[in-house]
């Protein structure tokens, strides 16, 4: 299994050096994980021109949907915290499966969107993977800006 210590930018690596770790995730981080993904779905939403407190309900049974998918498709997934020094920015939800490592999730709180922090998260999991003999496998959905 990818373990928090594993699971690190590699510092070493010719990429811009990134003070960035992960931490398994707490109870106490669902509302931040909430609120990353509302802050991601919302604006495909939008359109539908719902009044904001129905719009708030479906966004959070989404979310609630995407938990319980995840707890059953993924039982032996790690759900990790990624953390810039001190402070929580983002999650990453990782499986080790007998053939591949599968990347489920990540987000970023957006002001860390865009600085090479995905990237390198998503290169030090292939190098990781790689010295177990695993491809890493992931979906990437049409409208993220990170394709």
């Amino acid at each position: 299994m990818v373990g928090v210590d594993r699971v690190r930018v590699d510092a070493s690596s010719p990429r811009p050096r990134l003070n960035v770790t992960t931490r398994p995730t707490l109870a106490s981080d669902e509302p931040f994980i909430r609120e990353l993904f509302i802050g991601l779905r919302a604006p495909e939403f939008h359109a539908a021109g719902l009044p904001p407190q129905i719009l708030d309900a479906l966004l959070g049974q989404q979310f609630q949907a995407q938990r319980s998918h995840y707890a059953i498709a993924y039982p032996e997934r790690e759900d990790l915290i990624v953390l810039s020094g001190d402070k929580v920015i983002g999650n990453l939800v990782i499986a080790e499966l007998p053939d591949e490592l599968r990347l489920i999730d990540i987000t970023l709180a957006p002001s860390y969107r865009g600085r090479g922090i995905g990237t390198s998260i998503v290169a030090d999991l292939q190098a990781q993977a790689s010295g177990d003999g695993k491809p890493v496998v992931l979906h990437v959905e049409m409208h993220n800006p990170a394709r």
